[in-house]
Protein backbone atom coordinates (compact mmCIF):
# COMPACT_ATOMS: atom_id res chain seq x y z
CA UNK A 1 0.00 0.00 0.00
CA UNK A 2 2.48 2.22 0.53
CA UNK A 3 4.23 1.84 -2.29
CA UNK A 4 1.05 2.52 -4.34
CA UNK A 5 0.68 5.40 -2.23
CA UNK A 6 4.14 6.72 -3.25
CA UNK A 7 3.78 5.81 -6.80
CA UNK A 8 0.87 7.79 -6.49
CA UNK A 9 2.09 10.96 -5.22
CA UNK A 10 5.22 11.00 -7.71
CA UNK A 11 2.74 10.90 -10.39
CA UNK A 12 0.79 13.86 -8.93
CA UNK A 13 3.69 15.85 -8.67
CA UNK A 14 5.09 15.16 -12.00
CA UNK A 15 1.29 16.11 -13.65
CA UNK A 16 0.92 19.83 -11.58
CA UNK A 17 4.60 20.38 -12.44
CA UNK A 18 3.32 19.59 -15.95
CA UNK A 19 0.34 21.97 -15.82
CA UNK A 20 2.18 24.50 -14.53
CA UNK A 21 5.05 24.43 -16.96
CA UNK A 22 1.91 24.14 -19.56
CA UNK A 23 0.41 27.41 -18.11
CA UNK A 24 4.11 28.91 -18.30
CA UNK A 25 4.91 28.63 -21.89
CA UNK A 26 1.39 29.27 -23.06
CA UNK A 27 1.58 32.55 -20.82
CA UNK A 28 5.24 33.39 -22.49
CA UNK A 29 3.92 33.28 -26.18
CA UNK A 30 1.02 35.16 -25.40
CA UNK A 31 2.94 38.36 -23.94
CA UNK A 32 5.89 37.56 -26.63
CA UNK A 33 2.91 37.49 -29.74
CA UNK A 34 1.61 41.11 -28.60
CA UNK A 35 5.48 42.31 -27.58
CA UNK A 36 5.87 41.00 -31.33
CA UNK A 37 3.03 43.07 -32.87
CA UNK A 38 4.43 46.25 -30.36
CA UNK A 39 7.43 46.01 -31.87
CA UNK A 40 6.21 45.44 -35.76
CA UNK A 41 4.63 48.70 -35.29
CA UNK A 42 7.58 50.49 -34.20
CA UNK A 43 9.84 48.91 -37.47
CA UNK A 44 7.34 50.27 -39.17
CA UNK A 45 7.72 54.14 -37.81
CA UNK A 46 10.97 53.71 -37.36
CA UNK A 47 11.52 52.64 -41.44
CA UNK A 48 9.48 55.67 -42.37
CA UNK A 49 11.62 58.05 -40.27
CA UNK A 50 14.84 56.44 -41.15
CA UNK A 51 13.41 57.10 -44.94
CA UNK A 52 14.07 53.04 -45.45
CA UNK A 53 11.39 52.59 -47.52
CA UNK A 54 12.60 49.11 -48.76
CA UNK A 55 12.58 47.82 -45.30
CA UNK A 56 9.31 49.19 -44.87
CA UNK A 57 7.82 47.36 -47.90
CA UNK A 58 9.74 44.03 -46.85
CA UNK A 59 8.15 44.03 -43.09
CA UNK A 60 4.68 44.64 -44.43
CA UNK A 61 5.05 41.54 -46.62
CA UNK A 62 6.23 39.64 -43.82
CA UNK A 63 3.31 40.54 -41.93
CA UNK A 64 1.20 40.10 -44.46
CA UNK A 65 2.33 36.38 -44.51
CA UNK A 66 2.21 35.92 -40.60
CA UNK A 67 0.23 38.04 -38.83
CA UNK A 68 -3.91 37.83 -38.66
CA UNK A 69 -4.68 41.11 -37.38
CA UNK A 70 -3.55 44.37 -39.61
CA UNK A 71 -5.87 46.50 -39.48
CA UNK A 72 -4.10 48.93 -36.85
CA UNK A 73 -1.29 48.56 -39.84
CA UNK A 74 -3.45 49.69 -42.11
CA UNK A 75 -1.74 53.24 -42.95
CA UNK A 76 1.88 51.68 -42.42
CA UNK A 77 1.01 49.12 -44.99
CA UNK A 78 -0.79 51.78 -47.61
CA UNK A 79 3.25 53.86 -47.62
CA UNK A 80 4.76 50.14 -48.37
CA UNK A 81 2.24 49.93 -51.38
CA UNK A 82 2.60 53.45 -52.48
CA UNK A 83 6.67 52.53 -52.38
CA UNK A 84 6.18 49.29 -54.42
CA UNK A 85 4.07 50.95 -57.05
CA UNK A 86 6.34 53.90 -57.16
CA UNK A 87 9.33 51.43 -57.72
CA UNK A 88 7.75 49.79 -60.60
CA UNK A 89 6.50 52.85 -61.99
CA UNK A 90 9.90 53.84 -62.51
CA UNK A 91 10.82 51.02 -63.71
CA UNK A 92 8.12 50.81 -66.30
CA UNK A 93 8.40 53.98 -66.98
CA UNK A 94 12.16 53.97 -67.83
CA UNK A 95 11.57 51.12 -70.07
CA UNK A 96 8.75 52.73 -72.40
CA UNK A 97 6.02 50.48 -70.97
CA UNK A 98 3.25 53.46 -70.53
CA UNK A 99 0.44 50.72 -69.94
CA UNK A 100 2.23 49.19 -67.24
CA UNK A 101 3.48 52.67 -65.29
CA UNK A 102 -0.15 53.81 -65.64
CA UNK A 103 -1.39 51.04 -63.88
CA UNK A 104 1.50 51.67 -61.27
CA UNK A 105 0.42 55.04 -61.02
CA UNK A 106 -2.92 54.20 -59.80
CA UNK A 107 -1.82 52.36 -57.47
CA UNK A 108 0.20 54.76 -56.11
CA UNK A 109 -2.50 57.22 -56.10
CA UNK A 110 -5.32 54.46 -54.60
CA UNK A 111 -2.80 53.73 -51.92
CA UNK A 112 -1.52 57.14 -50.83
CA UNK A 113 -5.29 57.45 -50.14
CA UNK A 114 -5.23 55.13 -48.02
CA UNK A 115 -1.25 56.82 -45.93
CA UNK A 116 -3.17 58.78 -43.68
CA UNK A 117 -1.43 60.57 -41.30
CA UNK A 118 1.65 59.46 -43.35
CA UNK A 119 0.37 61.01 -46.52
CA UNK A 120 3.54 63.29 -46.49
CA UNK A 121 5.91 60.34 -46.96
CA UNK A 122 4.41 59.84 -51.02
CA UNK A 123 6.55 62.95 -51.46
CA UNK A 124 10.09 61.84 -50.22
CA UNK A 125 9.27 58.59 -51.70
CA UNK A 126 9.13 59.79 -54.92
CA UNK A 127 12.07 62.44 -54.32
CA UNK A 128 14.12 59.21 -53.08
CA UNK A 129 13.32 57.65 -56.53
CA UNK A 130 13.98 60.81 -58.58
CA UNK A 131 10.24 60.68 -60.16
CA UNK A 132 9.23 64.04 -61.72
CA UNK A 133 5.28 65.04 -61.40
Amino acid sequence: MKIKNMVFNIVMVGLCFSLIWGICAFLMEVRDYHSMYDRREKDFLYAIQDKEYSHLWEISNEMRITDKDLSKLEEYFAVADYYEAALYYKAYEENGEKVKAEEKRQMMEEAQGKMGKYHYVAEQILEELEIIQ
